[in-house]
C-alpha cells in the first residue's frame, strides 16, 4: 500500500473518531451526571424568607446564592424559587417549610414539612434521583413536572 494511501485511510479514521467523540464533547456536565450538592436561589419575591444552614441559624435567604445540602427554607410569606442544575428547579409557595438534604450526592431528599412545592425536573440527570416526603407520603421522579402539598391538618 502507499504511504499516501496510508495516510488517507488515517486522516479518515480520525475525522470519523471525531465525529462521533463530538456529541460527548457538547453535553451540558450540569444536566448530564453531575452531583448535586445544594441549590441556587434564583428568585425570592419578598425578604421574609429565611434559610437554616449546616450551622444551625437561620439567615435571610438571597437571590443568586449557592446553599449546600444540608438546609431549611422557609418561605413566610415570599414565593421562592430555586434551582438543583440546569433546567431542574423548584417554586415554594409561601408559608412553605422544605428540608433539603442528600445522603448521597445523586439522590437529593426533599422533606417538605408544610406548605407547597412545584418541582420542573426536565434535564434531571439519568442516574440521579429525588425523593420528596411528607408525613404522610413519599414521592419520586425524574423528568417531569409535579407538585406536592401538605397541610398538616
Amino acid at each position: 500500500m502507499e504511504i499516501t494511501t496510508m495516510k488517507k485511510i488515517a486522516s479518515f479514521l480520525i475525522i470519523a473518531l471525531a465525529i462521533c467523540l463530538l456529541p460527548l464533547a457538547h453535553t451540558d456536565n450540569k444536566s448530564n451526571g453531575d452531583a448535586i450538592a445544594g441549590f441556587t436561589v434564583t428568585k425570592v419575591t419578598n425578604s421574609s424568607a429565611k434559610v437554616k444552614t449546616p450551622d444551625g441559624k437561620y439567615q435571610k435567604l438571597e437571590a443568586g446564592k449557592f446553599y449546600s445540602f444540608p438546609a431549611t427554607i422557609k418561605s413566610e410569606r415570599a414565593q421562592v424559587f430555586i434551582e438543583f442544575s440546569i433546567e431542574n428547579t423548584a417554586k415554594l409557595l409561601p408559608r412553605t417549610t422544605l428540608a433539603l438534604t442528600s445522603p448521597t450526592v445523586r439522590h437529593p431528599k426533599l422533606r417538605l414539612l408544610t406548605g407547597s412545592i412545584s418541582l420542573e425536573l426536565d434535564k434531571f440527570p439519568k442516574d440521579h434521583k429525588m425523593e420528596i416526603t411528607t408525613p404522610t407520603a413519599v414521592c419520586g421522579a425524574v423528568g417531569t413536572h409535579f407538585e406536592v402539598s401538605y397541610s398538616g391538618e
